[in-house]
């Protein structure tokens, strides 16, 4: 396997993550339809719900193309969104870009603003208002580029530095851009989320999700290794 960083953007996109072929010389990995694997496996896999080596591809692949060290995949966009604002606690605030993919909005709103969430939108393709950052200090700063569905565009690296200022965590929903035009950790936000339901998976078959980060932590959310075997086809065809 190439290493994950190397080559350009298309190279990545159809070369990174095609490993576990053993010694089969398989051009393209076989989805691992296993709940458990043999204790002291050198790929240190135990249970497909902690670890599958399908999950791992496209993970891979994911960091590869994101520029980012680690990535979690997960069974939709709003499973991950919920993985991320679960790390939250009652009382602790987001600033969000008030043009919101609509199940995110939902999720602030009628899930987590029960649990103590504060949440305040604002416009944030506007500099004026990026003083609501300084004023509120919030925890987390939630932001879409291209936003869904208005398509509004927003200055990344510089909300990025204002989150920055107040130690807040700036996530992406990178969903509409995709990596391929792209990459926000190099913006300086801390997370880039994005669905794989739309363009990266691009044949309009499978749910899903990335979550790439500059730091390790958390676990696979997909519960069949179907889904990001299906989904690791979508990443070579913008390449």
């Amino acid at each position: 396997m190439s290493l994950p960083h190397s080559g350009g953007f298309t190279t990545r996109a159809v070369h990174t993550g095609r490993g576990f072929a053993g010694t089969t010389g398989a051009v393209m990995p076989p989805v691992f339809l296993t709940a458990t694997f043999a204790s002291g496996n050198p790929d240190g896999f135990d249970y497909t719900r902690s670890g599958n080596p399908n999950f791992r591809l496209l993970e891979q692949t994911v960091a590869s193309l994101e520029g980012a060290r680690h990535a979690t995949a997960f069974a939709s966009g709003v499973s991950a969104i919920t993985a991320v604002v679960s790390t939250l606690r009652s009382g602790d605030r987001i600033v969000a870009e008030q043009n919101l993919y609509g199940c995110t909005y939902r999720l602030f709103e009628r899930v987590f603003a029960k649990f103590g969430l504060d949440v305040t939108y604002a416009d944030l393709a506007e500099p004026a208002n990026w003083d609501e950052i300084r004023r509120r200090r919030p925890r987390l700063v939630w932001l879409e580029s291209p936003t869904n569905p208005l398509l509004k565009v927003l200055d990344l690296a510089g909300l990025s530095a204002v989150a920055s200022e107040v130690g807040a965590t700036t996530v992406v929903d990178n969903t509409f851009a995709s990596p391929y035009l792209q990459q926000p950790l190099a913006l300086g936000a801390t997370l880039s989320l994005a669905a794989t339901t739309k363009y990266l998976n691009g044949h309009s078959d499978c749910l899903g999700a990335w979550w790439p980060r500059t730091i390790r932590c958390g676990t696979s959310r997909w519960y069949s290794p179907r889904k990001p075997w299906a989904s690791s086809r979508g990443p070579s065809t913008p390449g």
